[in-house]
């Protein structure tokens, strides 16, 4: 699933809801949820808060999301919450952007 833009306290709701449809009709059961963060421009707290609420609930579930190709700024802010460990990956099964 592809992400553009800014992820905040705004849009988080609508992420999380988009992220829990994505979980429920995934054709691999537990669920398999790759996160294209290329196009994200900003994360903040409750983004992030987001994530890792999704993360947890899926990996519970012994599901998993991973986190494709984030930017400079998420992959900062990921390492300032000492999140080293979040899968964060530039998958090889993703073609460059298609724009």
């Amino acid at each position: 699933m592809r992400v553009v833009g800014v992820i905040d306290l705004r849009t988080a709701p609508l992420l999380e809801q988009r992220l829990v449809h994505e979980a429920r009709r995934c054709r691999v059961q537990p669920p398999q949820l790759l996160l294209d963060l290329r196009e994200v421009t900003f994360l903040d707290g409750t983004g992030l808060d987001t994530l890792l609420s999704t993360r947890t609930r899926l990996t519970d579930g012994f599901g998993t999301l991973e986190l494709l190709e984030p930017t400079a700024d998420v992959v900062r802010l990921l390492h300032e919450a000492h999140l080293n460990g979040v899968s964060c990956n530039p998958h090889p099964s993703l073609g460059r952007s298609e724009k």
